[in-house]
């Protein structure tokens, strides 16, 4: 059982971007936890460096690790698939390790692997598309909610521990499965993903034809666009990872996408109407 509170706990955050930065900041503005170290590629660290955010920066993963009471793994998905079992042998006797990728089924099987050890999955359901601890920011996974699953028995050692911190931090915590979990992504922010791919693929080709197109670019456009900047290992995580589920999204939508050109094809008002006012309500809804 973890027996360090908090504050005396050293945390290791291993990929010091968006994410990674953004639990930094927000638990050094806190004063969470006894010590910060950071872990991530050289060019990282020296970009970093000059930031009064951590205790320590190291681009060494075994040296980061080994001292860490809590580590939270804030990489891309298949980054986290890589190194976990690198990490899992040098880890603490008793140390919590939390990941923060974007889809959980493969990661949570591979912690299964080692049911000796406190690996806890996550996802903190909150970010910006722009990459790097240039956009990170303290309030970041504030009023967010931030998905976890518990493994195995031994990972619910740990539970104590993450929701302190994510308490301290402002997250909300969601207990689900990983199963679960990779299904209501796969809606609500993997197909986003997709579709905002297919159309800027589509415009891409217009505005190679013809430079026009790109002196009207609207605001929609824009908004519909801006999810496929999003990082190109993160992109890749999530169509790698969660497949089975984006193809499923992508039928479903496939079929809406039919039913509304056939509602456009039929030029019924009536029916365009009826159509438009169930979907603004179910948006103010939401919203």
């Amino acid at each position: 059982m973890m027996r360090k509170k908090l504050d005396e706990m050293t945390i290791t955050i291993v990929g010091v971007g968006q994410i990674g930065g953004s639990l930094a900041l927000a638990v050094n503005e806190n004063q969470i936890v006894r010590k910060i170290i950071g872990m991530d590629k050289k060019e990282v660290i020296e970009k970093v460096s000059a930031e009064k955010i951590f205790d320590s920066l190291t681009f060494d993963l075994e040296s980061a690790v080994r001292e860490a009471d809590f580590i939270f793994l804030s990489v891309p998905v298949l980054t986290i698939l890589r190194i976990l079992p690198q990490i899992v042998p040098i880890m603490k006797a008793g140390a919590v390790l939390l990941d923060s990728g974007s889809t959980k089924r493969e990661i949570v099987s591979l912690m299964k692997m080692y049911p000796k050890r406190i690996l806890i999955g996550g996802h903190p359901m909150g970010g910006k598309e722009k990459p790097g601890f240039g956009s990170a920011s303290s309030s970041l996974l504030k009023n967010k909610l931030f998905a976890l699953v518990f493994p195995t028995e031994k990972s619910l050692e740990g539970k104590s521990a993450v929701l302190a911190l994510l308490e301290k931090i402002g997250a909300i915590p969601f207990e689900i499965d990983e199963e679960k979990h990779d299904l209501v992504v796969s809606l609500t922010s993997h197909l986003p993903y997709v579709l905002s791919l297919s159309l800027s693929s589509l415009a891409e080709e217009f505005f190679s034809k013809d430079a026009m197109f790109k002196k009207f670019i609207s605001s929609g456009f824009a908004g519909a666009t801006r999810l496929s900047f999003t990082q190109r290992e993160v992109g890749k995580g999530m169509l790698g990872t969660n497949s089975s589920f984006i193809m499923r999204m992508i039928d479903e939508y496939t079929d809406r996408l039919s039913s509304i050109r056939s509602l456009i094809e039929k030029g019924n008002e009536n029916e365009i109407d009826r159509f438009l006012s169930k979907i603004n309500m179910f948006h103010s809804e939401l919203v």
